[in-house]
C-alpha cells in the first residue's frame, strides 16, 4: 500500500448527492445516482413536474452531504430553499412564500400597515441573515393579534418557510407565550388553562414546582382511591 493512496484517502472531503424534487417541494429521491430509476417525470403526489437542476443556472440540486467513506445517507431530505450556485429561490420556496402572503390578506384582525409588515417579514424569514430573526419576532407579534383559523394556518406556513434560526425564534416565542398564559400566535387563547400554568407573583421557582408536584400527586392519589371505592375526607 503506497503513501500516495493513504494521502488521497485522508484528503477526501465528501460530496453532495443530486436530488429530484417536484416543483411543489415533494422529494422524489435524495440520491439520483443511486435511485435514478425512482425518478419520474411528474410527481405522484401532486402531479407537478419533477426537476433535478436549478431552473435559473442549471446547477444540480443538492441532496444529502455524503462524508468520505460512506456509501449513502438514508435520512429524509428537507428540500433546499435556494440554489447554492446562483442564490435564486427554488420554485417550491416561491410557492410557499406566495401562499403565505395570500393568507395575510385573509386576516381580518390586522390593519393595512400591519399587513405590509407581515408580508415583508415572511420574505425575511425565508433567507438566512440578520433580518430573519427580526422577521420571526414580528410575525409572532402580529399573528398574536389574530384569533381565527387563518392566523394559525399562517403561523404554520411561516414555520415551514423559515430558516433554522428563524424557526427557533418562532417556536421559542410561541412556547414562552403559552407557558405564561399569554395568547399564543394564531389562537384564541393560551394552550394551558388553570392557575397552575403560571407561578404566583412573589413565589420562588422552587416553591412553585414543589406545589405543582404536590397537587399532581394528590390528584393521582384521589383517582386511585376512587378506582378502589375508598373515600378520602373532603375529596368525594
Amino acid at each position: 500500500m503506497s503513501d500516495d493512496w493513504l494521502i488521497g484517502q485522508y484528503n477526501t472531503v465528501g460530496h453532495y448527492t443530486m436530488a429530484a424534487i417536484c416543483l411543489r417541494g415533494h422529494v422524489v429521491t435524495a440520491d439520483v445516482g443511486r435511485f435514478g430509476e425512482a425518478v419520474t417525470k411528474f410527481c405522484t403526489k401532486c402531479g407537478a413536474q419533477v426537476v433535478t437542476k436549478c431552473s435559473a443556472c442549471g446547477t444540480p440540486i443538492h441532496g444529502h452531504f455524503v462524508p468520505p467513506g460512506v456509501s449513502g445517507i438514508g435520512a429524509p431530505l428537507r428540500p433546499p430553499a435556494h440554489c447554492h450556485e446562483c442564490g435564486k429561490a427554488y420554485s417550491w420556496t416561491e410557492a410557499k412564500i406566495a401562499a403565505a402572503r395570500e393568507l395575510v390578506d385573509e386576516l381580518e384582525e390586522i390593519g393595512p400597515e400591519d399587513r405590509i409588515k407581515l408580508k415583508t417579514a415572511i420574505t425575511d424569514i425565508s433567507t438566512a441573515g440578520p433580518q430573519a430573526e427580526v422577521g420571526a419576532i414580528r410575525i409572532n407579534k402580529l399573528i398574536g393579534k389574530a384569533t381565527s383559523a387563518v392566523g394559525q394556518a399562517l403561523w404554520k406556513a411561516a414555520v415551514d418557510i423559515a430558516t433554522e434560526a428563524a424557526k427557533k425564534t418562532l417556536l421559542g416565542v410561541r412556547r414562552q407565550w403559552c407557558v405564561t398564559r399569554l395568547p399564543c400566535p394564531g389562537t384564541s387563547g393560551p394552550r394551558s388553562k388553570g392557575p397552575r400554568s403560571r407561578a404566583p407573583s412573589g413565589a420562588s421557582t422552587r416553591a412553585f414546582r414543589r406545589a405543582f408536584i404536590e397537587r399532581r400527586h394528590w390528584r393521582l392519589l384521589r383517582a386511585a382511591c376512587r378506582a378502589f371505592l375508598i373515600t378520602l375526607p373532603g375529596t368525594l
